[in-house]
């Protein structure tokens, strides 16, 4: 359970993100970059790590989609794209979602697009904390950021 003080704390900060939202301002994490993604894997990677954390070759894969081995080994070298549909049937395949199949493991992804790695290491410790607490941990930062951005506009 929240102490009081925290409570309090959580409450002030939510009028504050909500006020400064009413004049505009919106909370976005600088420390997120959609364009350089240096450890995300490509569609072919991720086929490849997953196949073989199947245990499956690459002809038994093929044959469980109903298509040619080489066709697989040109997806996982990334010279061609599969169509949704043979997307569809890999995942089917490897019992995995066409999510996972495309983007990779939801760790992975996150790795990729934080460059702090010490924040995504402190992001994946509040994981543990309880609702309550994981409230105020958002609420702590969406207030930070709106603060920065408020003083950059008025600069």
């Amino acid at each position: 359970m929240l102490s009081t003080t925290m409570q309090m704390c959580c409450l002030f900060l939510n009028s504050l993100r909500d006020l400064l939202c009413g004049w505009g301002f919106s909370g976005s994490f600088g420390c997120i970059d959609m364009a350089n993604k240096p450890d995300m894997l490509s569609f072919g990677e991720n086929l490849k790590s997953i196949r073989a954390e199947r245990g499956i070759s690459q002809g038994e894969l093929a044959e469980l989609i109903g298509m040619h081995a080489t066709h697989v080994s040109r997806y996982e070298r990334d010279l061609t794209q599969p169509t949704l549909e043979v997307i569809r049937r890999m995942a089917q395949a490897l019992g995995v979602s066409a999510d996972r199949l495309v983007f990779g493991a939801s760790e992975q992804r996150a790795k990729g697009l934080l460059l702090d790695q010490e924040l995504l290491g402190l992001f994946d410790k509040v994981q543990g904390l309880s609702r309550s607490e994981l409230g105020c941990v958002k609420s702590l930062l969406q207030a930070y950021v709106l603060k920065a951005e408020l003083q950059q506009r008025l600069g």
